[in-house]
């Protein structure tokens, strides 16, 4: 007989408060995250060019945040959709999307 998978759900409200803190703090776990996200980055953006070696892909990120990856994104050109369930977390995003390519959308994957 098969068993029943337990459901859980995940608190993210945590990310509703952190506001420019997103690229400004230095003393808490965003900065960590932050520092995290500028060494990923760069792996992430060296495999899309690898598999799009023209330069033309559309990107979606899913999960996207303050836009950590998807900014560095559209600033190497590609078209980018970021989606996040935190609002605040969309517009501290956009602020920094010195491109301002980026599409930014709340939803919930």
């Amino acid at each position: 007989m098969a068993q029943k998978q337990k459901s859980f759900s995940i608190n993210n409200d945590i990310y509703l408060h952190y506001g420019d803190r997103w690229y400004t703090a230095k003393d808490d776990p965003v900065a960590l995250l932050r520092s995290e996200a500028r060494t990923r980055n760069n792996w992430i953006i060296s495999e899309i060019a690898a598999r799009f070696p023209g330069g033309e892909a559309r990107v979606l990120d899913i999960g996207c945040g303050a836009g950590f990856l998807a900014n560095e994104l559209a600033l190497r050109n590609y078209q980018v959709t970021g989606v996040d369930s935190s609002q605040p977390a969309l517009d501290v995003a956009r602020r920094h999307d010195t491109t301002g390519t980026v599409d930014y959308r709340y939803g919930d994957a």
